[in-house]
């Protein structure tokens, strides 16, 4: 057996990082009917036309019945009311209205016809007839109506999603939402919009999400699908479950929404048992949709824009200020070291007051074009901007700070575009084809309120040694950037045969990532007292950086490729028993080289360059099964494996801390602490610090991959039942209810690897 292992060697300093394995995961955006004619007498009844119609947008779809009596259509819009025109020489035309898709189902229309033509037309509803939907593994499916009854104060996708029983949320003390899919951490979901994913792939946000609120707006969204275990090989890039997003699209008709909310102190109360609460916070939503037609029946728009803005209070500041906690630090002593700051050192520390805004911008807009009866077009344009303002304490290596100036705070920022486009082709009754290209451009900014190119320096209060305030960027903040660009492909064919639908399909998802992480940087600096700080004599110093002293040389520029294909049957080997099996592999290519370590390689035994080249694919089986065991009852169950949705800053690590480019050097005592920057490296660091790094031969940590490394994968089991009510009162009620098993299979860990056993914790535990 062979484990995902994350080693830090070289030092006697372990890193928190990893590696990463991220499968594309174009979900699936349509749904399909599959239904067969049968006479009274139950012959089967062949050559029949089936006319599937999107009653909103006049979408039309044709089909016609085989031998067995039996149609698809696949590729169709989710929601409706759809219209399905049933019609053949030798029976009365049969005409069936509202019917509604759902995302990724299968809508199961089964039709009894009569041969004596006493009517021009039966026309009956989706209500009457007895149907289900060929759903092999456990979800939940939320239509537009169901949306719009969900409780969400923040508009979130997360407060639908945990709807599912599966899914439970763990809300941060900072707000944000934790959304576990069958216990997974929620970093190992994945959630799809138009078939397109937008997750937090590095793995730096907790909500999960590639944006700090909710990637699209609300209103936008058509239907949403939370699948724990879809047993359909076209899913995968997640361990935990998935969300799957379907935007809305323009109809025939001109459709339109405003909206507001808006919250502020004013509606806050002014204490909590008994003590005075003052606070000072607003926040404003606003936004509309509108849809409609660009050409009847052929080409459609929609367009969705929400806007966020929060003036926030002050969560951390000195007595007076306001603050949700306030530090007695004296106010004199803040003043003058922040004049000291100005005069002396030429930086401007930032007063205490409310927190700068924040904002969140979101905009979609859809076109949909109907080419032919037998050809539909989609695409997607998605922009999401979004900022926040993150309260920080310096981290200063050398000297924890109870206080910090608003310069050691940062503007957390993220901003992602997206275009997705889509072709959908019906080439004949049994065979139909899609096609979809995406490319997503992602920026992730955590810039200083006062700017990076300075130390975080610590002093004390004059009147309490203990009480230490901070200024200066944080040293997380020293050379951070992140920019990412992704680009998809898919390509997938179905074909029905008798009684089978063949499925096989093509994906490739390349990743480029552009990552600089170089913390302290600019060195951290300790004084001993606010007249040191006035003299410019720090007590000490630490400063890490490339050996060339330009943080640019710590940049992890790398990327790379996953491919997948896959193949798939659903076979109905009656009217009552579907049998659907299918296989996946995905394989994986790196762009970029990891630095080699030969200390590292002389230690320990190999080498620190391993990455997604040296990987070997996986092999991803799945088969799962529905039975109708009565008219009202549905027995589904399956068995599968799944891979991915691990955060990309794991593997990052292993480019950027190689224990060959960086390394840090300190000195204690009295240094004198420069008021310029060096000419050369623009640093305020002391001279002798910049040649020692300079000239050291590196020995510091090192991120790699264990030798024995394999893809983690997870197998899941699941089975289910639903019953579904036919007596009055509750006519139409289902109950359900699911077992899941999750195996999970070289899962990842890490662990440092220059430490030795020592001996065992009293509670087992090795020391």
């Amino acid at each position: 057996m062979s484990n995902w292992k994350l080693l830090s060697g070289v030092a006697a300093t372990a890193l928190f990082s990893a590696a990463i394995v991220m499968p594309a995961d174009a979900q699936v955006t349509t749904s399909s009917i599959r239904g067969q004619l049968a006479t009274e007498a139950g012959a089967p009844v062949s050559g029949a036309t089936i006319v599937i119609r999107h009653t909103p947008s006049g979408t039309v779809s044709t089909a016609s019945t085989d031998a067995r009596g039996v149609f698809s259509a696949r590729g169709l819009r989710v929601g409706g009311p759809y219209t399905i025109d049933v019609s053949g020489n030798d029976f009365t035309p049969i005409s069936v209205n509202d019917v509604y898709l759902s995302l990724d189902d299968t809508y199961a229309l089964d039709l009894t016809v009569d041969e004596s033509r006493k009517l021009d037309t039966i026309v009956v509803t989706a209500k009457q007839i007895t149907n289900g939907y060929l759903d092999t593994g456990a979800s939940t499916t939320l239509s537009l109506e169901e949306l719009s009854k969900v409780v969400s104060i923040d508009r979130d996708i997360t407060d639908a999603a945990q709807l599912d029983p599966f899914a439970s949320v763990n809300v941060q003390s900072g707000g944000e939402k934790e959304l576990s899919i069958a216990g997974a951490n929620n970093r190992f979901n994945s959630l799809t919009i138009d078939g397109v994913a937008l997750n937090d792939r590095f793995g730096l946000n907790a909500n999960g999400y590639p944006t700090q609120r909710s990637p699209i707006p609300y209103e936008a969204i058509e239907q949403l699908q939370i699948e724990t275990a879809p047993f359909d090989t076209e899913f995968n890039g997640f361990t935990g479950g998935t969300i799957n997003a379907v935007t809305k699209s323009g109809t025939n008709e001109f459709h339109g929404s405003v909206f507001g909310y808006y919250t502020s102190d004013d509606y806050t109360g002014d204490s909590i048992r008994g003590d005075e609460v003052s606070l000072d916070f607003e926040e404003k939503t606003y936004g509309f949709t509108l849809g409609g037609p660009i050409i009847k029946d052929r080409l459609f728009f929609f367009a969705a824009y929400d806007k966020f803005e929060e003036t926030a209070p002050l969560q951390t500041g000195p007595s007076g200020s306001g603050a949700l906690n306030e530090i007695a630090f004296p106010a004199d002593e803040i003043a003058e070291i922040s004049e000291i700051a100005s005069s002396v050192h030429g930086f401007d520390t930032g007063s205490f007051g409310s927190l700068p805004p924040a904002e969140d911008e979101k905009i979609l807009a859809k076109l949909d074009f109907n080419i032919t009866n037998s050809q539909r077009a989609t695409f997607t344009y998605l922009k999401t901007e979004g900022n926040q303002i993150q309260e920080q304490n310096g981290n200063n290596f050398l000297q924890g700070a109870d206080l910090a100036f608003p310069s050691s705070w940062y503007d957390r920022s993220e901003t992602i575009e997206s275009y997705i486009g889509q072709l959908f082709s019906d080439w004949t009754d049994n065979f139909s084809t899609e096609l979809k290209v995406s490319y997503t451009e992602q920026a992730t900014g955590q810039d200083s309120l006062g700017g990076a190119e300075f130390p975080v320096f610590s002093v004390p209060s004059r009147s309490d040694p203990d009480l230490i305030i901070a200024f200066g960027p944080d040293r997380f903040r020293h050379g951070n950037e992140l920019d990412q660009e992704f680009f998809q492909v898919k390509a997938k064919a179905e074909y029905v045969v008798g009684s089978h639908t063949l499925k096989a399909g093509f994906e490739s998802e390349t990743v480029d990532v552009d990552n600089l992480f170089a913390q302290n940087s600019e060195g951290t600096y300790r004084f001993d007292s606010i007249d040191d700080l006035r003299n410019q004599i720090a007590s000490g110093v630490t400063y890490d950086n490339a050996v060339t002293n330009d943080e640019n040389d710590l940049r992890a520029i790398w990327g790379y490729t996953v491919n997948s294909i896959y193949a798939q049957d659903v076979w109905d080997l009656n009217d009552v028993f579907s049998l659907q099996f299918g296989l996946r592999y995905d394989w994986y290519s790196q762009d970029g080289e990891i630095r080699k370590n030969q200390k590292f390689t002389d230690r320990y035994g190999f080498d620190n360059t391993r990455g997604f080249s040296d990987l070997d694919g996986v092999i991803l089986p799945r088969v799962s099964f529905t039975w109708d065991a009565t008219d009202n009852i549905l027995v589904r169950g399956g068995i599968g494996k799944f891979s991915g949705g691990a955060p990309n800053v794991w593997i990052s690590n292993s480019f950027s801390n190689d224990g060959v480019i960086s390394d840090g050097v300190s000195a204690f005592g009295s240094i004198l602490v420069p008021n310029t920057p060096d000419p050369v490296y623009g640093q305020y660091i002391p001279q002798d610090l910049l040649d020692q790094l300079e000239t050291k031969d590196p020995d510091g940590s090192v991120n790699a991959l264990d030798n024995t490394f394999e893809i983690p994968t997870t197998s899941k089991v699941n089975m289910g039942v639903a019953y579904t009510f036919d007596r009055p009162y509750v006519e139409g009620l289902t109950v359900s209810a699911d077992v899941l098993y999750n195996k999970l299979n070289d899962q990842p860990y890490w662990y440092d690897i220059s430490c030795d056993r020592s001996g065992q914790a009293p509670d087992g535990r090795p020391t």
